[in-house]
């Protein structure tokens, strides 16, 4: 209701071809499968450097103390 209140007109979509929606289909998922594996090694990466990080400041302070 909003979309005619607001002056646009409201076109019909014409369905896609089966061979286009199927190179579509398969482009998207192989985009997200890539994306997702990206994230995941980001996100990875991330926490293996804060632990290497926390393990460095336990070293630094077990010198300290041991002073």
């Amino acid at each position: 209701m909003t979309i005619w209140s607001a002056g646009y007109k409201v076109r019909s979509i014409t369905p896609l071809e089966p061979e286009k929606a199927l190179t579509k289909g398969a482009d998207l998922l192989g985009e997200s499968i890539v994306f997702l594996i990206s994230g995941v090694t980001v996100v990875y990466e991330y926490n293996r450097s804060k632990e290497k990080e926390k393990a460095k400041e336990a070293q630094k302070l077990k010198e300290i103390e041991d002073e």
